[in-house]
């Protein structure tokens, strides 16, 4: 999971010293766990060892995964408490070493065998694909709407030429429900939605990008919606943290003749937020790549 996981749509630091991305990452840690597909990732796991030549990972050769923005290590140690006795070995791949560090520990304290640690990008993947260990698996968790079009394409390219799937947890749609309503909460959206695509990110339109690629080039493709929903009791620290995100990504993408309305409807959500009094119910996706041949099943 990148340090830039949640930015925008989901809330959360868009930057900054690794120390505060480490702490949103464990905030949203919990929601992220209880959200993600647990019947794609069976299917991944499948579909992971039914390509790989040689003995079955059930007979003890584990899988080798390679998590992409691997951030402090949620969505490896997510997998590896679902991985129902098939053993793994790991490869984290991500652009903040302090992160690489804290994730590296995190999982050898999970009991995992992290055989690599990499500073890199997702455009970094097709090297360790191309490795002399064989690559399984990939996956990844919180990424893809802060990647550019062209990174999510040459993603799925990748992994498509190599035949192993990949597994894209908690991409955002875009899609926010706050509760109890408010008649501005639509534009406050639209207007996250342009801070979301701010610098070339895709935001939004980044697992239909992803999907696109992959079904041009013949891979299969299983989706799920796997939305957060915050509660003010149970998620009070991650529910303050994402609507402070939130609210300031609707004030920086509020054109001059939106910013009193928005600052307005800011103010009163803020309000509500202080005292409990505000669900909210985050959309997002998890997208399986299916190698070629699986494309039918």
């Amino acid at each position: 999971m990148s340090p830039l996981a949640g930015a925008g749509p989901t809330g959360g630091p868009a930057d900054g010293p690794a120390g505060w991305a480490t702490t949103w990452l464990d905030l949203r840690g919990e929601a992220d766990s209880r959200s993600r597909s647990a019947e794609l990732l069976t299917t991944a796991f499948a579909a992971a060892r039914a390509a790989r030549p040689g003995p079955a990972p059930a007979d003890g050769v584990p899988l080798r995964v390679v998590d992409v923005g691997c951030g402090a290590g949620a969505m490896a140690r997510w997998v590896v408490t679902r991985a129902d006795g098939v053993p793994t070995r790991w490869v984290l791949l991500d652009p903040d070493p302090s992160l690489l560090r804290v994730g590296r520990g995190r999982l050898a304290d999970a009991g995992a065998t992290v055989d690599a640690v990499r500073v890199g990008t997702s455009d970094d993947l097709p090297d360790l694909l191309g490795g002399e260990h064989a690559v399984d698996l990939v996956v990844a968790s919180a990424l893809l709407d802060v990647l550019p079009g062209p990174a999510v394409a040459r993603l799925a390219s990748a992994v498509v030429a190599a035949g192993v799937p990949l597994l894209c947890a908690l991409t955002v749609t875009g899609e926010v429900v706050l509760d109890p309503p408010d008649p501005v909460d639509a534009l406050a959206r639209d207007c996250v939605a342009r801070t979301a695509t701010t610098g070339g990110a895709l935001g939004p339109g980044a697992a239909d990008t992803l999907v696109a690629a992959a079904s041009a080039a013949g891979a299969g493709v299983r989706s799920r919606a796997t939305p957060w929903r915050l509660d003010p009791t149970r998620d009070a620290d991650l529910l303050r943290a994402w609507w402070d995100g939130h609210a300031a990504a609707a004030r920086h993408g509020a054109g001059p003749e939106e910013r009193s309305t928005v600052e307005a409807w800011a103010r009163r959500r803020d309000t509500a937020v202080a005292v409990g009094g505000l669900r909210v119910v985050v959309a997002h996706t998890d997208v399986l790549l299916l190698p070629v041949p699986w494309a039918g099943r």
